[in-house]
């Protein structure tokens, strides 16, 4: 997130930075065109003052009127009629503008302050008068303000006073009509409601009267049957749920019965009563059995005492003892047995007897569920039926009592407003002239200061619009700056315009022959620009938009100044089809680059007698040779691969004139074999479109676009920061045809290339083609 944020901020910044660029560069435009700048003020101003001259004079003469209520202090901020006015000014203002206050205002005007009117129809004159006036009032005050523009200024004077007259005339007039009349409406008006209202009471009254409706607290009113049909639907939905229960039940218990089940759960269902005595049984405790046992029980307690006493006076072996134990032990047994005979006869029953009477008892639960849910839904229907009856009333009654809501409504606004009206008469509306108007003898229309900053502003806009327009319609680079953005490359150096002079050959160069010149130290310049490139500058070319832009002679003058710094230096001449730097060094005729592509032998033994030594000692040249029919093939061959990796070993910089990018692909195809490419261009004459696509003809085959050189400047400042001139030299014509120096480059002249060279030359050139060709 930090990345990006940082990002935002980088792009940001870069935009800003475009727009500024674009500021400035439109400046530049401005500052350079300021004749077109200066023409433009020089009309608009012409045009302001003869609008000046010619303009009508318009006065406005201004009064001030004063509202308030009587009995409210204007200074107390807090006053609540002062307030009130305040809120209303708004609906004054409008008042003021109204057809009736300018109708009576016209009215009363003398004809001689008709003047604004002249040449208008009638019913365009409450227009006129209308957008001729100014009403305002400041923000919390009272104080209207109220303005008119004319074309003299006693009519401006004379229309606001009688203006301010006719509107206190028409306040006075709304708002100091007789308050009795008014009173006498509002009585009346209330009396007829006071009297509807007692009809309609009176009629909401029988209505509940002669209904089965109930009226609750707070008058609320209530249809007793929807209470009613309420509670039945609830019976209904308990009704409809006991019988399906019992149907239920009754289903289960049918299959238990037929199955021979236990049915001490359903009779403990059926009736607690039944379902206890029948568990009793079941577990040997029966209500009778108790009875029989507690008797037996008491039995053998006697008998034990019995027992005790004979015991007491007899033996245990004497007949009556032994009587009484043999019947304690009948009645133990006895007492015993009891719970077992009564579980028995507990099941019998259960299954003889009990199972079809449940079946009977279910089946009559049954029924009555289903009798019953019958009577509730008769029930609820009927209730329903009463209920809709009554609704219909409830409708009429509900609307009676709205209507005595809106009647007491009514009454209550009523009363309000009698008592607004008796207020009023205490607090009546009040204005008064606090500004009147005055004679205004200086006009408000036209300004002078208003007119010369708009004249100025105007033309200045103007100016700016017309020259934007021109700086599209141009297509020309405008600046330096602007080559460098549109192009997207440094600009290397920039060559002033070169005075030819007169000499032939390398001594026509100035870097030679004038070396501590002005201008032989842009192309010093240009040299330190390419040492500092960062990609590697020692095969370069330097190509052109079009023919004549004077890629030539930069190149020669840039190969004189390496040279002059002591680097061993060859210059090729690869436009085969216009060989300039072939004529520039008078090279005419002689074998060169297309011989030495051309020929089978190794390029040791093809560049002997091709390459040419000039009059410095470091600089050599390889002309074009003769003109091939296909220099394309040519330049496309490993020949020129070869002779560039070649030339790396015996040269530390090689210089290679290439054909214009625009005009055929052997500048693209050089530029591969290089480690990059100069581009000459000459603002004067190439056009914006031209450039840039000669620049995508070069990067488009993957080119190195070192940067540009511009040529022939001159050395003054003018429109465009640089005044871009027609220089008759630094083109590709050439220079003379009748250069001698005849120096060949062959064994004899140049012994330190091609004798101590000579073995390391064949064995580094064959290395570095084979590595081209893989690579």
């Amino acid at each position: 997130m930090q990345h990006d944020a940082r990002t935002v901020v980088v792009s940001n910044s870069s935009e800003t930075l475009d727009v500024l660029a674009s500021v400035l560069r439109f400046s530049k435009s401005l500052s350079a065109r300021k004749g077109v700048l200066m023409t433009f003020l020089f009309i608009a101003s012409v045009i302001g003052g003869a609008y000046y001259v010619t303009a009508d004079r318009v006065y406005q003469s201004e009064g001030e009127l004063l509202i308030m209520k009587s009995g409210a202090n204007v200074l107390d901020a807090n006053n609540g009629g002062a307030k009130v006015v305040t809120d209303d000014m708004p609906t004054f203002e409008k008042m003021m503008k109204s057809d009736e206050v300018i109708r009576a205002t016209m009215k009363s005007l003398p004809r001689e302050h008709y003047g604004d009117f002249l040449g208008v129809h009638a019913s365009n004159w409450e227009r006129v008068f209308r957008s001729r006036l100014s009403v305002t009032t400041a923000r919390d005050t009272n104080i209207m303000s109220v303005a008119y523009r004319s074309g003299s200024p006693e009519t401006a004077m004379v229309v606001v006073d009688s203006l301010l007259a006719q509107y206190i005339q028409y306040v006075n007039q709304i708002f100091k009509q007789d308050a009795a009349d008014r009173l006498q409406l509002l009585y009346d008006q209330r009396d007829e409601v006071q009297d509807r209202l007692k009809v309609t009471i009176e009629k909401h009254g029988a209505l509940l009267e002669t209904s089965a409706l109930v009226v609750e607290e707070g008058e609320k009113i209530t249809n007793i049957h929807a209470e009613s049909v309420r509670q039945l639907n609830q019976a209904k939905i308990e009704a409809a749920e006991r019988r399906s229960a019992a149907h239920e039940f009754y289903t289960h218990l049918q299959a238990a019965v037929a199955d021979g089940e236990d049915l001490t759960n359903y009779v403990m269902q059926m009736s607690s009563e039944i379902g206890t005595d029948l568990l009793q049984k079941q577990l040997g405790i029966d209500s009778g059995a108790n009875s029989v046992a507690s008797h037996q029980w008491e039995d053998i307690v006697d008998a034990e005492a019995k027992l005790q006493d004979k015991l007491e006076h007899l033996g245990p072996n004497h007949p009556s003892v032994r009587q009484l134990q043999t019947e304690i032990q009948t009645k133990r047994q006895r007492l015993l047995e009891l719970p077992i005979d009564a579980k028995q006869a507990a099941d019998n029953v259960m299954q003889t007897a009990i199972g079809p009477q449940l079946l009977a008892l279910q089946e009559r639960r049954y029924h009555l569920a289903v009798n019953h849910e019958k009577n509730i839904n008769e029930s609820l229907a009927a209730a329903s039926q009463r209920a809709s009856e009554l609704n219909g009333q409830l409708s009429i009654i509900n609307s009676e009592k709205n209507n005595i809501d809106q009647l007491r409504a009514r009454l209550d606004k009523l009363n309000n407003a009698i008592d607004s009206v008796a207020l009023d008469e205490k607090h009546q509306l009040h204005t008064q002239i606090t500004g009147p108007p005055q004679l205004e003898t200086a006009p408000v229309s036209p300004k002078l200061s208003l007119v010369v900053v708009m004249s100025l502003f105007l033309g200045f806009v103007a100016a700016c619009a017309t020259i934007y327009v021109m700086d599209l319609l141009d297509d020309r680079f405008h600046s330096p700056d602007d080559l460098r953005s549109q192009l997207g490359v440094p600009i290397l150096a920039m060559v002033q315009r070169l005075n030819p002079i007169g000499d032939r050959g390398i001594r026509s160069l100035h870097t030679y022959a004038r070396a501590n010149s002005p201008e032989s130290e842009a192309f010093r310049t240009l040299r330190t620009a390419l040492e500092f490139t960062g990609n590697g500058s020692r095969k370069l070319t330097i190509s052109s938009t079009e023919p004549g832009d004077g890629k030539t002679t930069v190149l020669a003058n840039l190969a004189v100044a390496y040279a002059q710094s002591g680097k061993r230096t060859l210059v090729i001449d690869g436009d085969m089809r216009r060989p300039g730097l072939t004529r520039l060094f008078h090279r005419n005729g002689q074998s060169g680059l297309a011989s030495v592509l051309r020929d089978k032998r190794p390029i040791l033994d093809s560049v002997i007698g091709a390459i040419q030594q000039t009059e410095m000692d470091n600089l050599h040249v390889l002309p074009a040779g003769p003109r091939p029919v296909n220099p394309v093939e040519l330049l496309s061959s490993d020949r020129l691969s070869e002779l560039l990796a070649w030339a790396e070993t015996s040269y530390d910089q090689i210089l290679i004139d290439a054909p214009p990018s625009l005009a055929v692909t052997d500048a693209a195809i050089i530029g591969r074999l290089v480690d990059g490419a100069i581009l000459t261009v000459r603002p004067d004459r190439n056009r914006r479109k031209l450039v840039l696509r000669a620049s995508e003809a070069l990067t488009s085959l993957g080119c190195n676009l070192l940067g540009v050189v511009i040529n022939s400047m001159q050395a003054r400042s003018d429109e465009y920061g640089y005044a871009y001139g027609h220089g008759e030299y630094g083109h590709d014509d050439p220079i003379g045809s009748d250069f001698h120096n005849d120096h060949s480059y062959d064994e004899d002249s140049m012994p330190e290339l091609v004798g101590s060279s000579v073995g390391r030359s064949r064995d580094r050139s064959s290395t570095r083609v084979r590595r081209r060709r893989a690579a």
